[in-house]
């Protein structure tokens, strides 16, 4: 009967429906729904069936309760992201139409969903692409900020797959001041979904650096719902900003260029109407209850079909119905697209003359106005003022970079013309600057203008620049046999030879344009040249500049100064970079190479000399019959390279390297090649510093000067090192003798010894001994061997030492099967020594409890221990190796009380338990009676069990108070027993 009734309800004829609704939790959704259907008055007979949703997925199941129990014909509501998927899914699974209120995407919901939040990121898209085709613009760029990125994505995606109608040619993010160089050179129109704050940066960027700033169109998307007139406020207020107000005009000129494209159901005066007509309170709760509202507009005049069919079979007809048409709702115009998306209503505005214009409308309309294609939503833009003439055109007659208008061809055509009258003009002034300088001579030195040395006068042989003290005669000995003497040139001090002249000298042009060179040659390895005084007498002098140092003649041979191999290699490299920089001059040659022209300064740096001139005084001199080669030099380098690497104090014509030398055979095989008769047959130049490169290149970096200073650094920084180490070697020895000290003798004694002092033997009026024996030693001797004896005393030894060193107290002693423990020396103040003493005799107690013999485990080993307090004598015996010792009867008490206790036990005499009981009463005590005491008779002592748990738990407050109060009573004793005498 059941089942033929749901057939029979299944297969009524629909004019009326079920709505099954989803209510938002704490939304007032139903009251509201309400309301809108007694609104309309073809509703009635609609019933509305609501169950509660969002709240901890409660929405599934009463979604499967609506559709299972109540039978509903469609769904509306769920408006949480996590529960409308799914009920989307279930809506399908069912064959219902399911209208949500949540932001719903085409590839978020399911074919029977319609999706009635109108802030479609694809209808926003379809809107921008109607825009544009209405605008005709072809290419476009769309910037956006940090906070907007995923809805630009979103929006670039759907425009992207547009491509033949809209081509982006720029898509950056950017904060309006950084990356907006692309942006400025890639498009006029953009579309901007910057925040406000980084749109009037852009602006200000778009004003400072772009070509032409008028030339862009800017459409911003509203992203944020912000209010129309408070948008253009704001950027107007930023232009008031300027420092100067004709800053501020361009910018409002670029604002008249930007429209606002913003949507239409973001305006809430709407709501605020229901809100203030029903009594209700605006709010965002209210604008998603007439969200559903305008979802149950859409089936107002529906009329169902005829052949009674159900309403699963209706549903291609419903969908019909409320898709691809337009409805007034209550929350603004209500279409819904192809896709069953609410597709958004967009408005564009303009600022003029301090206020928004209204500049167009941009509205969905039927697949029919499109083209009748179903697969496409379609929009259609409405201008409804002519402002919108005023956005500029999305291309440029001059480009996107300027290049078409550019004044590039301009300046082309006036620089080659300038071209063409500056460089004549140029080469004419070069060539007769040049002209005028070799003519002025500016290496002519006036006599007038040389004071010569008194001291200098004729040099020995030792100091001699190109003498023949090497196997061959340099030029300047040949010709002139004069030796160098120094003089002073315009405050400087220079080297000077002297020339016979007979006649008058004319040089030629040629010659006075290489010494015109050779004035102004400059090289670290170059000695400079100062100039020539030729006929102003009898005499043509040479002048060079003077080095300290001399050459290296004088110190390999006169003062047969011995050279390392870092000396070595930095003369051999300084002597190659000189003579390569020659040989790449015009000058070409030496002529000269000898090592009485290779000359040092004060900083150790060969600097070459005496080169150039020589041709020109040859010629003077052989009326310029012979010309040097440039062979001459490679002739001579191997005489330098023989010189520096030999040492030796006479020079042979061939010199000979050593033997046992640690040059490698490539140097060695360059030095015998230069040797060769035929020039042809020497190596050449590059060859050479190559050579020299291989073999020294990885010696020495810097000057000499600079190697010595690193020397005495690194000789510093490790003699730091050194002591910095050894130091703290010392300290840790220090440190290991004061501990070892520390644990032989006490703290205050041991301190004292350290600093010099004599220690004095002391009297202790209160201390307290605890002396630990070992029973049955001469058995447990007996039964082990020596070696084992030891290393068992040695395990046992040390873990006493451990607990001692945790407490405060001293070892004084440990001989054989004894251990004496003393506290309260130094002074301790009341009996606190007691407490620790008897604090370490619990505490090896129960470690004897745990302690096992290594070399035999079945072996039991037990203590006995006697504790005493009272007046002891303490003092160092010898100086060799001094022994801290104490003497008394306390000491000799501590020893019987061990000596007659039992195994395990902790025996104390009679004044030393009472004591114990009366300042420290944490401490549990059991009498043990009368014993006979060796030298005391019969005396009452106690046994010490244990420590109560309670009061070992209030350590420190207790202890401290009961300590107080003992140390008073202490004064008030003292203080009477002065009175008293």
């Amino acid at each position: 009967m059941l089942l033929l009734l749901l057939l029979l309800k299944i297969s009524t004829f629909v004019d009326s429906f079920q709505i099954g609704h989803l209510e938002f939790e704490n939304s007032n959704e139903t009251r509201i729904l309400e309301i809108c259907m007694k609104n309309a008055g073809s509703w009635r007979d609609h019933r509305l069936i609501s169950l509660p949703s969002c709240h901890n997925f409660n929405g599934l199941e009463n979604a499967a309760n609506l559709n299972y129990q109540y039978s509903v014909d469609l769904l509306i509501g769920a408006a949480c992201d996590e529960e409308t998927q799914t009920v989307s899914r279930l809506a399908l699974r069912w064959h219902k139409l399911y209208l949500s209120s949540a932001p719903l995407s085409t590839k978020e919901k399911e074919s029977t969903t319609i999706a009635l939040k109108p802030h479609s990121l694809a209808g926003t898209a379809e809107v921008i692409l109607a825009m544009c085709k209405s605008m005709k613009w072809k290419e476009i760029g769309i910037i956006y900020s940090e906070e907007t990125k995923y809805t630009a994505h979103a929006i670039y995606d759907m425009l992207a797959e547009q491509e033949d109608d809209l081509k982006i040619n720029v898509f950056l993010e950017t904060d309006g001041l950084s990356n907006t160089y692309t942006i400025l050179h890639s498009a006029r129109a953009l579309i901007s979904f910057l925040t406000t704050l980084d749109l009037s940066k852009f602006f200000k960027t778009l004003k400072e650096n772009a070509f032409r700033p008028l030339e862009f169109s800017i459409v911003h998307v509203d992203c944020n719902k912000s209010e129309i007139s408070n948008f253009y406020t704001y950027l107007d207020n930023n232009a008031g900003e300027e420092p100067n107000p004709i800053s501020a005009a361009r910018l409002r000129k670029l604002y008249r260029h930007v429209a606002l494209l913003k949507n239409s159901h973001d305006d809430m005066e709407k709501t605020e109407e229901f809100a203030k007509k029903y009594g209700l309170v605006p709010s965002y709760t209210l604008y998603k209850a007439l969200i559903l509202c305008d979802g149950l507009q859409l089936l107002n005049n529906y009329t169902a079909p005829r052949g009674n069919l159900s309403i699963v079979q209706q549903l291609p007809y419903l969908w019909n119905h409320v898709t691809n048409t337009e409805t007034q709702g209550y929350s603004g115009p209500v279409f819904i697209g192809n896709d069953g998306v609410r597709l958004p209503y967009y408005e564009m505005h303009m600022w003029r003359d301090g206020k928004a214009v209204h500049v167009a409308n941009v509205k969905p309309r039927e697949s029919d106005y499109c083209g009748g294609n179903m697969t496409k939503n379609c929009y259609e833009f409405l201008p409804s003022s002519p402002l919108l003439e005023d956005l500029p055109p999305y291309t440029s007659d001059c480009g996107y970079d300027n290049n078409l208008c550019s004044d590039f061809h301009v300046f082309m055509i006036a620089a080659i013309v300038f071209s063409i009258l500056l460089i004549p003009m140029a080469i004419a002034f070069y060539l007769q600057r040049k002209e005028h300088l070799i003519q002025q001579m500016p290496w002519r030195v006036p006599l007038d203008s040389i004071s010569f040395d008194d001291n200098g006068g004729s040099l020995s042989a030792s100091r001699r620049v190109s003498t023949i003290s090497t196997a061959r005669a340099s030029y300047s000995s040949i010709f002139s046999g004069n030796v160098a003497e120094h003089a002073i040139v315009n405050k400087q001090k220079v080297s000077v030879k002297r020339h016979v002249q007979r006649r008058a000298i004319t040089f030629s042009r040629q010659e006075m344009e290489m010494l015109n060179q050779l004035k102004y040659m400059s090289h670290t390895n170059i000695n400079p040249f100062t100039g020539i005084c030729f006929n102003q007498g009898s005499e043509l002098i040479v002048m060079w500049q003077f080095t300290t140092r001399y050459s290296l003649e004088d110190l390999i041979f006169v003062k047969e100064q011995k050279f390392g191999r870092n000396f070595q290699s930095t003369f051999i490299k300084h002597i190659v970079h000189g003579i390569n920089y020659i040989h790449n001059s015009s000058i070409k040659v030496h002529g000269a190479l000898y090592l009485s022209n290779c000359v040092v300064d004060s900083y150790w740096v060969v600097k070459l000399t005496d080169f150039g001139i020589k041709g020109i005084l040859k010629e003077r001199t052989n009326h310029k019959e012979l010309a040097p080669s440039s062979a001459f030099d490679v002739d001579a380098i191997h005489y330098k390279l023989a010189h520096l690497l030999s040492s030796q104090s006479t020079a042979p014509l061939h010199p000979k390297v050593p033997e046992g030398n640690s040059f490698t055979m490539r140097l060695l095989s360059i030095i015998q090649q230069c040797w060769l008769y035929k020039p042809a047959a020497r190596p050449a130049l590059i060859k050479i510093t190559d050579a020299v490169n291989r073999e020294f290149g990885q010696d020495v970096k810097g000057t000499l000067i600079d190697q010595m200073i690193e020397m005495i650094d690194e000789y510093s920084a490790n003699l730091e090192q050194i002591v910095a180490e050894r130091t703290r070697e010392l300290e840790q020895d220090m440190s290991v003798t004061e501990n070892l000290l520390y644990q032989l003798l006490p703290k205050s004694v041991a301190d004292s010894i350290r600093s010099g002092k004599t220690v004095v033997p002391e009297q202790h009026s209160s201390v307290t001994l605890l002396v630990v024996d070992v029973c049955q030693f001469t058995k447990f001797c007996e039964a082990f061997i020596p070696v084992h004896i030891l290393e068992t005393l040695q395990e046992l030894y040390s873990s006493f030492d451990n607990i001692v060193q945790k407490n405060k107290a001293f070892k004084v002693e440990n001989v054989g099967d004894a251990y004496l423990i003393c506290s309260g020396i130094p002074e301790m103040s009341g009996f606190r020594h007691l407490r620790e003493i008897c604090k370490i005799s619990l505490k090896l107690q129960a470690f004897m409890k745990t302690f096992k013999v290594r070399h035999r485990p079945s072996h039991t080993l037990q203590i006995k221990m006697g504790i005493t307090s009272g007046a002891v004598a303490a003092g160092i015996l010898g100086s060799t190796a001094p022994r801290f010792c104490i003497f008394g009867d306390t000491v000799n008490m501590a020893c019987r009380m061990a000596s007659t206790g039992n195994p395990g036990s902790i025996q104390l005499s009679e004044l030393t338990a009472n004591t114990l009981m009366e300042k420290f009463p944490s401490f549990m005590l059991e009498e043990r009676g009368m014993i006979d005491v060796k030298g005391k008779g019969a005396c009452l002592t106690f046994w010490l069990t244990g420590e109560k748990d309670i009061m070992r738990r209030q350590s420190s407050r207790s202890s401290c108070i009961s300590q107080i109060k003992f140390e008073l009573d202490e004064a008030d004793n003292s203080k009477k027993m002065f009175l008293n005498v």
